[in-house]
């Protein structure tokens, strides 16, 4: 009988021991899971998007500051008035002023234009129009140009950078001109008297 009761106490003291490590062990196994999901969570909500955010949107504000006036990507506003006195410009009366050429509608507008041409020209530019550029450069091959080599078109002088480039443009003279007007350049006048091709070579007609 002593013997029994030896043998029920070990039994009860042993399951309770096996019960107290098996609680022990849930509690442990729940905590750590729980920390770690916690860690999981915060990284993508509190450090990456709003860094992610914030860089975005300062490049495309950069961009945007960089842009020059009126560079808007659409097609030039030609200049339809004279900016001294609102009348019909010339095409053979115009002032040139750091590479921009602005059309005046007399010599009388042309000297007050030079008085002030920043006045002038900035005026031009608040009411959206695209101020001429004078070309600087070979329509054909962006080069700079050589006034030796030119073709006359429509009343037109279209300088080039070399007698090569003469001909490439005379086989479609059209796509190389609305390039760079669509650029806002504008060409010097062709003297008058007919179609000339210049010394650097010739454009087909």
């Amino acid at each position: 009988m002593k013997r029994a009761m030896r043998m029920l106490a070990t039994v009860v003291t042993v399951a309770g021991l096996c019960g107290c490590g098996k609680a022990g062990k849930s509690d442990q196994e729940t905590a750590e899971p729980r920390k770690v999901s916690e860690a999981k969570s915060w990284e993508p909500e509190m450090a990456e998007q709003p860094d992610l955010s914030n860089a975005t949107r300062t490049e495309t504000e950069t961009k945007e500051q960089a842009k020059p006036k009126n560079d808007t990507g659409a097609p030039p506003k030609l200049q339809t008035t004279c900016p001294v006195d609102g009348g019909r410009p010339r095409r053979d009366c115009f002032a040139d002023q750091d590479g921009l050429r602005v059309f005046l509608c007399s010599t009388t507008c042309s000297r007050e234009f030079g008085k002030d041409p920043g006045k002038y020209i900035g005026k031009m530019e608040d009411e959206g129009f695209t101020v001429a550029k004078i070309q600087t450069v070979c329509p054909v091959t962006g080069n700079a140009i050589n006034k030796a080599a030119y073709a006359d078109i429509a009343s037109m002088r279209i300088y080039l950078c070399s007698a090569n480039c003469v001909g490439t443009f005379g086989r479609d003279p059209g796509k190389y001109i609305r390039k760079q007007m669509m650029e806002g350049v504008v060409y010097d006048m062709a003297p008058s008297g007919g179609h000339n091709h210049g010394p650097g070579g010739h454009a087909p007609h």
